[in-house]
Order: C-alpha cells, then sequence, then structure tokens
C-alpha cells in the first residue's frame, strides 16, 4: 500500500545549470544530473519508508528562461534516474550470477539466488525483513 501524501523533496539553485553535469555533451534529455546533486536527491529518499511517494521542487534564484523549459527539466531528471536504475540492474544482475558473499561482519546483507531475486522483483540495495535466530530483523 502506497502512502497517500507525498514528501516533498526541495532542491535550492542559483541556475538550471547546476543541476546537469557540466563536462557531459549529450543532448538534454540525456544529460546526467550533477553528482552533487543526485547524491542530495537519491540521500532524501533512501531512507523513505517503502512505496513512500515523492515530488521533487527545484527552485531557482533566476528562473525567468526556464518555464518554457520545465517540462523537458522533468523528462530529464526521469530519464536520467531511469537509466542510473538500468545500469544497476544490470551490475546486480552480473552480480547475482558471479556470486558474492557478505562483507564480513555485516549483519545487513544476504546472498539471494537470481531465481528469488527476479521472482519477487527485488534489485540491488532493496531491503527484506527476515527471522533470524528467532528474531524478526
Amino acid at each position: 500500500m502506497r502512502n497517500t501524501e507525498p514528501v516533498i523533496v526541495e532542491v535550492r539553485l542559483r541556475e538550471l545549470t547546476q543541476l546537469f553535469d557540466s563536462l557531459d555533451p549529450s543532448p538534454f534529455l540525456e544529460k546526467d544530473l550533477d553528482a552533487d546533486a543526485e547524491e542530495y536527491i537519491v540521500d532524501c529518499v533512501r531512507d523513505l519508508p517503502p512505496r513512500t511517494g515523492y515530488e521533487l521542487v527545484i527552485h531557482l534564484d533566476r528562473p525567468e528562461a526556464v518555464v518554457e523549459q520545465e517540462n523537458a527539466v522533468g523528462d530529464a531528471i526521469r530519464e536520467h534516474f531511469a537509466r542510473k536504475s538500468r545500469q544497476l540492474q544490470r551490475r546486480f544482475r552480473l552480480l547475482i550470477r558471479r556470486g558474492a558473499y557478505p562483507d564480513a561482519g555485516r549483519g545487513d546483507q544476504v546472498v539471494a539466488s537470481e531465481a528469488f531475486v527476479e521472482a519477487h522483483g527485488m534489485h540491488e540495495g532493496d531491503t527484506i525483513g527476515a527471522v533470524i535466530n528467532g528474531r524478526w530483523k
């Protein structure tokens, strides 16, 4: 069940160019986000409860030239994170195929088969609950 009220993630910038990687020569819709901007957005939503909706609100000190680009900016941000998601899914599938053991001393990592992961629609970084030694974790 999805929480009904989305969490608002606010980003404040002087100008829109700060949001995107200035060294990326790709067309606008294919540009990567600036690493700091991406990290901030991801950190804001990472700890939200599962299935919590969120909205990204960008505040600009100089918004005058952006009105006609508003939809394109949203599309570019969505495309960036969709591309990142596909990259992570490919890496995760490779990791599952290759196999890896949890880091020693880490109680927050598990090994799962590719079939289990696919059957449950899991992705790298997902959290799951389990009963371990009689205790829910």
